[in-house]
């Protein structure tokens, strides 16, 4: 579906009724072609765009779906991608979906999230629903994920994300990573995380590394599940201030040696 700045593709019902999920969606499945959708509107889908083809055999080299400079909007989830191939969303705009923008995960593959604005819904802005995929996300607007998060890696010691160069805000969590093993399985470094009740959440088996972030005006910056549970690998070069507690009073700080630049209010 290709369309232009001028002529989009728009893919909706008929006749809009209650709820704003008419219709499933488009699924794709069993296919070795790049299936692209650029200058599209989706709507009214229960889930607009979904990718099921993580039981073929496939590489992460191979690009399978490209998505970009389209519209997603009043669903439940905008794009569910569950693949052993490379998956490209680039440039849309999601919002106003029932449970999350993104959902990714279930195959070898590697989804790609790039400069893409998701707003307005209750759970979950990007989030991984099984840990084995690849994940880039980096360069998004994500905000108002009112009751939940607005970036949530969840991977086993399979699957590696990085998480830089995003900016979040307005959510109850800015970004929590849920990691399923005790190696190093995610990145988190260079965003802007601000005005959440939480800026960063760290729960699982511990191992993030968190570096060179900007955290502030949020009610708890950094946040530990427990004192012994998902401790980050590594936690510096972060600015942190005037959020209302710079760190949750069980976050137990990686081993001597690394640095955290805190200005404004340490509590």
């Amino acid at each position: 579906a290709l369309g232009t700045v001028l002529a989009q593709v728009v893919i909706t019902v008929e006749s809009i009724g209650p709820g704003n999920q008419n219709w499933d969606g488009i699924v794709i499945e069993h296919t070795s072609i790049v299936n692209q959708f650029t200058h599209c509107i989706l709507e009214h889908a229960r889930f607009p765009l979904t990718l099921k083809t993580f039981y073929s055999t496939g590489s992460n080299t191979t690009q399978q779906l490209l998505l970009s400079n389209s519209i997603i909007r009043h669903c439940e989830t905008g794009v569910l991608a569950n693949t052993n191939y490379l998956v490209t969303l680039a440039e849309n705009e999601i919002y106003d979906f029932s449970f999350a923008g993104i959902g990714y995960g279930g195959g070898t593959g590697l989804v790609e999230i790039v400069c893409n604005r998701v707003y307005n819904g209750p759970s979950r802005g990007t989030y991984t629903f099984m840990g084995t995929a690849d994940a880039y996300i980096a360069e998004n607007e994500i905000f108002g994920i009112y009751n939940g998060v607005g970036i949530r890696p969840y991977q086993d010691q399979t699957g590696y994300v990085i998480v830089e160069n995003n900016i979040v805000y307005q959510c109850e969590k800015g970004i929590s990573e849920t990691p399923l093993g005790p190696n190093p399985t995610c990145l988190i470094r260079n965003n802007i995380v601000f005005d959440n009740d939480i800026g960063m959440s760290f729960t699982g088996e511990g191992g993030a590394e968190v570096e060179m972030n900007v955290i502030f005006g949020n009610g708890i910056g950094l946040n530990q599940w427990s004192s012994s549970f998902g401790t980050p690998s590594k936690v510096s070069y972060n600015i942190l201030y005037n959020n209302q507690s710079n760190f949750s009073p069980q976050f137990n700080l990686p081993f001597a040696g690394q640095i955290i630049t805190v200005k404004g209010r340490l509590n």
